[in-house]
């Protein structure tokens, strides 16, 4: 398998819980309204989600498939959760699958992998 593919892999499997996007909509909704909750959501769910994410990019950071001096490397939180975000606060949306997926191939591998060398010149 290849780097890439590996990257896509792992991203893809820390997003496959069934079920879980309309709970996770209705959450993010009332957050901005209450302190506590938002405490809670960060404590239980959001640093355990992102100490997951740190934990991913460092085994391929360690195993040379994204390099450690990738300018994005600190910002994939933000590039991945944002977008998601944005769908259900403002849009309307649940959270999408296919649009967690779309940033991770568009985005997120693009910003973090280098370039295949030995290209066809072009």
């Amino acid at each position: 398998m290849t780097p890439v593919g590996k990257v896509r892999r792992d991203e893809r499997a820390r997003h496959s819980i069934p079920g879980s996007a309309p709970a996770m909509s209705s959450l993010f909704q009332a957050v901005p309204l209450d302190p506590e909750l938002m405490q809670a959501l960060r404590e239980l769910m959001l640093e355990p989600g992102l100490e997951a994410l740190r934990t991913i990019l460092q085994r391929h950071v360690d195993r040379g498939e994204i390099p450690q001096d990738s300018r994005v490397l600190d910002l994939v939180d933000r590039i991945l959760f944002g977008p998601m975000l944005v769908e259900q606060l403002y849009l309307g949306g649940h959270r999408s699958v296919e649009l967690t997926h779309r940033i991770v191939d568009e985005v997120l591998i693009p910003l973090l992998t280098p370039p295949a060398r030995g290209g066809s010149g072009t």
